[in-house]
C-alpha cells in the first residue's frame, strides 16, 4: 500500500526540476545577447582599452630588469583595473537592457508563463550578465599573460593570483 511513496520524487529532484528553466532562459539569453552587434562592440572596446593601457605600461628596449618587473606590474594592474572597469560601469546596463528588451520585444509575457517567478528570471538575467562578463575575462587573458613574458611578477601577486585573489598587491 506504501509502493506510491517511492515513485515519488525527492525533494532534492523537485528543486532540481524548478531549476531547469532556468538553465534554458540563461542558455537562451547569453546566445541571444552575443548574436547582436553591440555585444561584440563592447568585448571589443575592453580588450582595447586593456591593450592600450598595456602598451603604455610596456618598458622601453634599454630598461633594466627592474624597470621591467616593473612594466610587467603595470600591465597585469592595467588589465585588471580594466576588467574591474567593465564590472561596474558595462555590466548593469547589460542585465537592465536585456529586462528593457523583453518588454519591447513583447516577449516578457511568455516569460511569465514558465515555471519560475520573478526572482527565477532576475536570477536567470544576472547569471546572463556574469557569463558575458566572464567572455571578457577570457578576452582579456591574453593582455594579462603579457604581464608572465616579461620578467614576470612579484611574489605576492604570484600568491595572491595562485589563492584565487583578484586583489593587486
Amino acid at each position: 500500500s506504501a509502493k506510491w511513496l517511492h515513485s515519488l520524487p525527492s525533494p532534492d529532484a523537485r528543486r532540481m526540476n524548478d531549476l531547469l528553466p532556468m538553465g534554458t532562459l540563461v542558455k537562451r539569453e547569453l546566445i541571444r545577447s552575443l548574436r547582436r552587434p553591440r555585444s561584440l562592440g563592447l568585448v571589443a572596446f575592453v580588450v582595447a582599452a586593456a591593450g592600450v593601457l598595456a602598451l603604455l605600461f610596456y618598458p622601453d628596449g634599454d630598461a633594466v630588469p627592474y624597470q621591467i618587473r616593473a612594466a610587467a606590474q603595470g600591465v597585469f594592474g592595467s588589465a585588471i583595473f580594466v576588467l574591474f572597469a567593465s564590472a561596474v560601469f558595462l555590466l548593469p546596463p547589460v542585465a537592465a537592457s536585456s529586462l528593457v528588451l523583453e518588454r519591447e520585444q513583447d516577449t516578457h509575457e511568455l516569460l511569465w508563463l514558465t515555471m519560475l517567478g520573478p526572482w527565477g528570471i532576475a536570477i536567470a538575467k544576472t547569471l546572463n550578465a556574469v557569463g558575458y562578463y566572464l567572455l571578457m575575462a577570457c578576452a582579456v587573458l591574453p593582455v594579462m599573460s603579457v604581464s608572465a613574458f616579461l620578467i614576470g611578477l612579484d611574489a605576492p601577486v604570484r600568491n595572491a593570483l595562485r589563492a584565487g585573489e583578484v586583489t593587486y598587491a
